[in-house]
């Protein structure tokens, strides 16, 4: 038995050291401890077991980390299931969901022709499904999956496109460039049956692998098939969004695996607290003082209900609410106090901990109200607020990624919307691996421009917003004042300010038109100054000129004056 015990102390301590995870741990060495129980004398069950679970190999130097597909469902489905029926677990992936996509995502080309492009993909109904209201279900099993796989089915005459998601579990395999690993060629797709793989019913295909192209993919030959005989789906592009793992893995990972496990742990001890208290339920008041077995007895005769399985009538009721209760002797009747009587679910916090820690999201999501007095709808702690601001900027990403893509697409087809616009595809070759680029230019006056804008993540203070705009198109009333001399402009930064969604559409109803103010133009503003330095100096003689008349009066002499008639007569 000591042989047994060394074995799984040894696997234990190698899963450690190769730094699997909690979950791996566990179901490695309850493996072990069923073979244990199978056969506590055969040793060749455990070591057998010890080399099934393929753990050894992520201990070793140059350690391949590619988790076999079948392991990588049975954490998926882990991870999904607990986002069904774990609170926690569900808490943290909803308050991303909601903080990234609750107030939903702009996307705004220059040229009207691209936003026409854009329009017709991401507002289509069924593409809408997908990528347009369903995006907060994209973040949503993002999550829970680590990977999405969009898969653009292509109409090559008019450069349109249809969107879909492949199921995680039928992308069997990702199959790289030998000369980097970071670059995807083809993803392997094994449908189940009933499962349509490219848009047409076709039995046949039920069941049989087919390679999706990468969506950056564009070799210069393009073979139908490869050397098994797997056909290659040319006209569909997949892009794979994969978080959770490590840059060397081909799949991602669920972004809450390391919190499962603590999770389950923290929700096992509130359910024993609970059934705790249902058992304390049921002792609700204590009777003391009876006199021997006879008052007990009596007292259980006045108590016991006399519902049986055959007599649903009751004819000894409990008393009502409030009711009295008369003894007579010593008998004393009290409550039976709980309090302090077993450990609180609070001292579990620390478990709770663990999940907000793998998480990355603050304990005070989770419904701890006391360390969370300053998480307000106006303030969030800098590390969440620039997480959620990364994750936007990875959808940002994404979205931008599609965007060039259905320019392109648009511009190659004969029909396409671009292609009839003037807009011109230039067909290179990469110097490095001979793949082909593909080169837009648009028309003169036109633009490949397109902003894609997230609201922010915090709700201001409406009032902070406005004083803040008012303050950057007046600058506090100093000389510098119309920087921003548009009023059409400053008018949509104002309904923005307010909370407007459609100030957009606002700014071209009531100004069609710019509208300049406080602007002045450099030379008029020089003409402005000379004319004023003008004025200044006319003022300037003008005040000399009457200085001199007053001087040359003062200096004239002051005329005698004339004597009295009296004193000549005299």
């Amino acid at each position: 038995m000591h042989i047994l015990r060394d074995i799984r102390d040894r696997s234990i301590g190698a899963l450690v050291g190769a730094q699997v995870g909690a979950e791996a741990l566990i179901d490695h060495a309850n493996a072990l401890e069923e073979a244990n129980i199978r056969s506590q004398e055969n040793l060749a069950d455990l070591i057998l077991a010890e080399d099934d679970a393929g753990w050894n190999e992520y201990g070793a130097s140059g350690a391949n980390w590619q988790f076999p597909r079948s392991t990588l469902r049975k954490i998926t489905a882990r991870s999904r299931l607990m986002y069904l029926v774990n609170p926690l677990i569900r808490r943290a992936v909803t308050v991303q969901e909601l903080y990234v996509w609750g107030s939903g995502v702009e996307i705004k080309a220059e040229d009207k022709n691209v936003g026409q492009v854009l329009a017709d993909f991401f507002f289509h109904p069924k593409n809408q499904r997908i990528v347009g209201e369903a995006w907060p279900e994209r973040e949503r099993e993002q999550r829970i999956d680590g990977n999405t796989f969009l898969v653009f089915h292509l109409n090559k005459v008019n450069g349109t496109a249809r969107v879909r998601v492949i199921p995680v579990d039928q992308v069997t395999d990702i199959i790289c460039n030998p000369d980097d690993a970071m670059e995807p060629w083809y993803y392997s797709r094994v449908a189940e049956t009933g499962v349509d793989l490219d848009g047409v019913v076709n039995d046949k295909q039920f069941g049989s692998t087919v390679l999706y192209p990468d969506i950056d993919y564009n070799p210069k030959v393009k073979p139908s098939s490869n050397k098994d005989g797997a056909k290659i789906m040319w006209d569909t592009r997949v892009l794979h969004i994969r978080t959770g793992g490590l840059a060397q893995m081909k799949f991602g990972m669920p972004e809450l695996y390391s919190t499962l496990n603590w999770a389950t742990a923290y929700k096992g001890i509130l359910e024993n607290f609970a059934t705790i208290l249902k058992a304390y339920s049921r002792m609700a008041m204590k009777m003391s003082g009876l006199t021997g077995k006879k008052g007990i007895a009596a007292a259980k005769s006045k108590l016991n209900t006399k519902i049986t399985s055959g007599n649903y009538g009751d004819s000894n009721p409990p008393t009502n609410t409030a009711g009295w209760m008369m003894l007579s002797g010593g008998v004393d009747v009290q409550a039976i106090k709980t309090a302090g009587s077993t450990t609180g679910p609070d001292e579990a916090r620390a478990l709770r901990s663990m999940v907000a820690a793998g998480s990355d999201t603050p304990e005070h999501f989770f419904g701890d109200s006391d360390i969370g007095n300053f998480a307000t709808s106006t303030t969030l702690d800098r590390p969440t607020e620039l997480k959620m601001v990364s994750r936007q900027l990875m959808w940002k990403n994404v979205i931008s990624h599609i965007c060039r893509k259905l320019i392109e697409w648009s511009t190659l087809a004969p029909m396409g919307v671009l292609r009839q616009a003037n807009f011109r595809a230039t067909i290179g070759r990469d110097i490095f691996d001979g793949t082909r680029d593909v080169i837009i230019t648009p028309p003169s006056g036109g633009s490949l421009s397109v902003e894609v804008a997230f609201p922010t993540i915090l709700d201001r203070d409406v009032t902070d917003r406005v004083r803040a705009v008012v303050q950057a198109a007046t600058l506090g009333g100093s000389p510098a004042e119309g920087i921003i001399p548009d009023r059409k402009y400053l008018f949509k930064l104002l309904m923005e300010a307010l909370g407007k969604r459609d100030a957009e559409a606002l700014m071209e109803k009531f100004y069609p038109e710019p509208v300049t103010q406080g602007f002045i133009d450099p030379a008029q503003k020089a003409e402005d100054d000379h004319l004023t330095a003008l004025g200044r100096k006319a003022l300037g003689d003008a005040a000399i000129k009457q200085a001199d008349v007053a001087k040359t009066n003062a200096e004239k002499p002051t005329p005698k004056p004339v004597a009295a008639a009296s004193a000549v007569n005299k």
